[in-house]
């Protein structure tokens, strides 16, 4: 599996992950038809103050 990752400033990069696992009989994986980025990405990759510092996105 891959997963899109926050690195720095204007940086996202794929990344190789584990493959989801199921824990409970109470949890699914599902697969999205589509995805979209939202109005706050691009403020979050531009570093625009919209989270706080001490929770930064990424590794």
């Amino acid at each position: 599996m891959r997963e899109l990752t926050y690195v720095a400033r204007h940086t996202v990069e794929w990344r190789e992950a584990p493959d989801p696992k199921l824990r409970s009989d109470q949890e699914a994986i599902v697969a999205p038809g589509a995805a979209t980025s939202c109005d706050v990405d691009s403020a979050i990759l531009a570093c625009h103050g919209i989270i706080h510092p001490a929770v930064r996105p990424g590794p």
